[in-house]
């Protein structure tokens, strides 16, 4: 599936035509200058701005809006900030459009369980729960303890640049880990319960901040250490949500199968290939005997006078060889 990144609390700097008559919280910096300024989300804001995007998205083909926030960084939720709110309004609009929806709920900031995890697909406000974790452990252990059972989600928390980590307050924890690594680590994790976890894109690049163009490419020994460290590790996902790798049950009862039919293609390639070689020899026997059936010299009389080579020859001539 495809999502067109929206970010859902933004318009340009000084839109007040779109701007009008909801409130603005303040203005996004980046490297000192705006982004964009910042819109308290709400219903009513959601019916503002959720049909323009919604019918781009349709006409592009994408599945859905991934609604992007930026958590309440900018003291929304004391100014009437309603993400649920906005949230089941958007979904209404989406829907008419064949669309689903999910949203970046940042540090669990506007997240309710109601959102996702009913008894129906079709029935949930968000597709699934997409989790920019911050605030460690306390984010990181909400998730995967609250929100994973669910039916999991996308777990996204950064590992950062540098193994001191310098600068990184969320990984402060994990100094002396390199972001690989930590990625690796946390990447795992996220497939133990059941989740999905940011970490790949650009083809062979991995993801360092927030910040997505500024990437890192990965090396062919990466992709083979994270081929063995995060896909043959841990996929199990048990009712209390506890990794446990050595007690993979479910892999194992889907091995079985796969092993009995790659014995049984086994089986048939050797009788393939016995039956190719029967053939082959079969073969080779004919092509000798006609060859020597081919050849057969007849055996010339004694040199009789000259006067007797045109009998010779017509009797040569008669011989069905």
């Amino acid at each position: 599936r495809s999502w067109l990144y929206v970010q859902a609390m933004g318009t340009e700097p000084q839109d007040a035509i779109t701007q009008k008559g909801f409130a603005v919280a303040g203005q996004h910096l980046v490297n000192g200058k705006p982004l964009l300024d910042v819109v308290v989300p709400t219903a009513a804001w959601a019916e503002r701005i959720a049909a323009r995007w919604a019918d781009f998205a349709a006409e592009i083909g994408f599945s859905g809006i991934h609604w992007d926030t930026l958590g309440d960084k900018y003291g929304v939720a004391a100014l009437g900030g309603d993400i649920p709110g906005f949230l089941r309004a958007s979904r209404r609009v989406l829907m008419t459009r064949g669309l689903a929806q999910t949203c970046n709920f940042v540090d669990g900031f506007g997240w309710e369980p109601s959102l996702f995890g009913t008894s129906g697909c079709s029935s949930n406000t968000v597709a699934f729960p997409y989790w920019e974790a911050w605030s460690l452990p306390a984010q990181e252990d909400h998730f995967f303890k609250e929100v994973a059972p669910l039916g999991g989600g996308v777990f996204v928390c950064y590992p950062g640049k540098s193994v001191s980590h310098s600068g990184e307050a969320w990984n402060s924890q994990a100094a002396g880990i390199w972001p690989l690594d930590l990625l690796i680590r946390r990447w795992q994790k996220a497939r133990c319960h059941g989740s999905a976890y940011l970490a790949i894109g650009d083809g062979l690049r991995h993801i360092q901040t927030e910040y997505f163009p500024d990437s890192l490419s990965i090396t062919s020994a990466d992709v083979s250490k994270i081929k063995e460290q995060v896909f043959k590790g841990c996929s199990f996902h048990s009712a209390r949500g506890e990794c446990k790798p050595q007690f993979n049950y479910g892999l194992q009862r889907m091995k079985q199968p796969t092993q009995q039919i790659s014995l049984f293609h086994h089986r048939w390639i050797d009788v393939a290939l016995v039956v190719a070689f029967l053939s082959g020899m079969a073969a080779l026997i004919v092509y000798i005997s006609f060859i020597a059936c081919c050849s057969k010299i007849v055996p010339r009389r004694p040199s009789q006078p000259c006067t007797g080579e045109t009998q010779e020859l017509r009797q040569v001539m008669q011989s069905p060889w």
